[in-house]
């Protein structure tokens, strides 16, 4: 499917982040993910850096009549978002630890390396992945996995939406 270029050039000049068609410098590194034997092929490729750009691309996907998939730190792409808008958050990697509450607020994007020294201000640890760069995200929904995981992760806690 073709994508308008002007309402690709107003969806451009009202990101914060990028947005990438597969001919822009940065399409390949934006639709890549951790795995390089997973491959997909989007229309479009948003790199988001907040909120708003997510809300911009769905918005953008839905008035172009494409599928919308999301890479959120690049490790698990189980659903390939061919000849779609993929958004892309890596980039938002924002971490807000409560220690009153003992638990932090976590971007799409944020990886356990993000939430290390966040918590460790407030003598607190969280339940870390196999490794420093594994997401919070698919760690939370069933990836990656850690000393602790079998009898304490969020996944047995069942993790608090918000």
């Amino acid at each position: 499917m073709k994508i308008d270029r002007t309402a690709l050039e107003e969806l451009r000049a009202g990101l914060r982040g990028a947005a990438y068609v597969p001919e822009d410098e940065g399409y390949n590194e934006g639709r890549r993910g951790f795995n390089l034997n997973a491959h997909q092929e989007p229309a479009l490729v948003v790199m988001s850096e907040g909120a708003t750009d997510v809300v911009a691309a769905v918005r953008f996907a839905r008035q172009q009549g494409l599928g919308v998939g999301v890479l959120a730190t690049g490790h698990g792409v189980a659903n390939p978002c061919d000849a779609g808008v993929l958004v892309n958050t890596p980039r938002m990697c924002g971490v807000s630890v409560d220690p009153a509450s003992r638990s932090a607020r976590v971007q799409p994007g944020a990886l356990w390396s993000d939430v290390i020294p966040e918590a460790q201000k407030h003598g607190l640890v969280g339940l870390a992945g196999s490794s420093s760069g594994v997401g919070i995200v698919g760690y939370t929904l069933g990836g990656g996995y850690g000393w602790a995981a079998s009898t304490a992760s969020p996944r047995r806690a069942c993790a608090r939406p918000r």
